[in-house]
């Protein structure tokens, strides 16, 4: 049984790379959505097993904003449960 961190960081180490302005003043982080629900940052990832996951989809910060709002300046990474047979 692996996280989503696991995975990621072997499928798509690119999408767990901060993005956008550098501010001393604010550390952003990626945000992390679960079935359309804010969990937290990138740091939550390897407590999320991969198991039972649909789908795992980046979306840019212009993305995220327009799914989600502000807030997103690093974009997100958006999981998405696997619907029950």
């Amino acid at each position: 049984e692996s996280s989503i961190y696991g995975v990621l960081a072997t499928l798509r180490p690119n999408w767990l790379r901060k993005r956008g302005r550098i501010s001393i003043m604010r550390e952003e982080t990626i945000r992390v959505y679960l079935d359309g629900i804010l969990q937290g940052g990138a740091e939550i990832l390897p407590g999320i097993h991969s198991d039972g996951i649909g789908s795992v989809e980046f979306l840019t910060a212009p993305e995220a904003t327009l799914r989600f709002g502000t807030g997103n300046p690093n974009g997100a990474i958006v999981i998405t449960s696997a619907r029950p047979k």
